[in-house]
């Protein structure tokens, strides 16, 4: 006769514990994670047929960093270039019913990495596809600076034909390091939503230690307008989430997108670059009236709430009739500003716009935190060989 605790499947004990977990809670990853799970993992005779056009080109697979459940193949030059310095990683995934992914990292001794991502057709398509991406197009040359750009290629194959369309380069992010910061640009997909930017010190700043003649003072914060000098475009510096965020204005249409969002990095790469390197009363004195017009830029959303009251407390005064064009547009301008302000890309802020001042001298030491000794503030061409 069994024992009773071994017919009760509702008793403790650690063979049951595992049944007591609840489920997940459901999210949008559910579905892919879901598909994914469901197809079958990678036979040998898979790999075999997905490591050829690879090795054809000199890569290797590199089974410890390769799953098979998940459907990933990892691969990694057989021999690396004798004049590069990066790190580079393909990767190939095909969880995804739709099509093949396939990743290329090429990672910098700084941290740095540009990746490339294509999919849309067979493995030696992806590949062929960014094999044709040029280093120097994902890393470009800057004095006095590291710059590495990720692209998306999507390939789209023609109905009937194995040739492709040829494929469109779309940039989805970019990092920078310059003058001891790390700025990083993100380009989202929706064409209507601006770039985000995100400047944060590459070294994390240590807690002043007080010494015996007293507490040492505190670094003042950055100008909010540190980026917004450089046109009508660039929106003011908030701190959030332990960074400074700031947004610019993008344009809507590929190829022209990608090719503005490289040229306003660039251009805030060699901005940050050059300020940086001068006192903080410098930036005052280069970008005086440029900072009045960032102040008069804030400062319209208020006054245009404050004309509107205005004129609404006016209209009394001003006798105006029941059917007066002018009464009717006081009156219904709210509503059709509230109209304009969702349709715009970014949201105005209602707020009072401090004055242009002069930084204080330790307005840049929250964000340059790398001395002139770190390797990271001298980034050299990803290119260059190690002295």
């Amino acid at each position: 006769m069994r024992p009773a605790t071994h017919s009760n499947p509702a008793a403790p004990g650690p063979a049951s514990a595992p049944h007591a977990r609840p489920p997940p809670a459901p999210s949008l990853l559910g579905a892919a994670s879901r598909a994914a799970s469901s197809a079958p993992p990678l036979s040998h005779h898979d790999i075999l047929g997905l490591v050829e056009p690879f090795s054809r080109q000199g890569l290797k697979l590199d089974l410890p960093a390769s799953d098979r459940m998940a459907r990933r193949l990892v691969f990694t030059p057989a021999s690396a270039p004798p004049d590069s310095r990066l790190r580079t990683q393909w990767q190939l995934d095909l969880a995804d019913p739709a099509g093949a992914e396939l990743t290329r990292s090429q990672t910098h001794p700084s941290g740095l990495c540009a990746r490339a991502q294509a999919r849309g057709g067979t493995p030696a398509e992806l590949l062929a596809c960014l094999q044709a991406v040029p280093e120097q197009q994902q890393w470009p040359a800057l004095s006095g600076a590291l710059v590495a750009l990720s692209h998306r290629v999507d390939l789209r194959p023609r109905s009937g034909a194995p040739v492709l369309v040829a494929p469109t380069l779309v940039m989805t992010e970019a990092r920078a390091q310059v003058a001891g910061c790390s700025l990083h640009l993100r380009v989202p997909r929706v064409h209507s939503m601006p770039g985000e930017l995100e400047l944060q010190p590459l070294v994390a700043a240590s807690p002043p230690v007080a010494a015996a003649a007293g507490p040492v003072p505190q670094p003042t914060p950055p100008p909010a307008d540190l980026l917004a000098v450089l046109g009508l475009r660039w929106s003011r510096l908030s701190l959030l989430r332990g960074a400074w965020r700031g947004t610019v204005q993008l344009k809507r249409r590929e190829p022209a997108r990608s090719a503005d969002a490289q040229a306003a990095l660039l251009q805030a790469v060699a901005h940050l670059a050059q300020t940086l390197a001068e006192p903080p009363a410098r930036f005052h004195q280069r970008f005086l009236r440029a900072r009045w017009g960032v102040t008069l830029r804030r400062g319209v959303p208020l006054a245009v709430v404050l004309g509107l009251i205005t004129a609404a407390a006016l209209v009394p005064v001003l006798e105006l009739g029941e059917g007066s064009v002018l009464r009717m547009l006081i009156f219904n301008a709210p509503p059709l500003l509230m109209v304009w302000m969702f349709a715009l890309r970014e949201f105005p802020r209602i707020e009072l716009p401090p004055l242009p001042r002069v930084p204080t001298a330790r307005a840049w030491e929250a964000l340059v935190s790398a001395s002139p000794s770190n390797p990271s503030s001298q980034p050299t061409h990803p290119t260059q060989p190690p002295a």
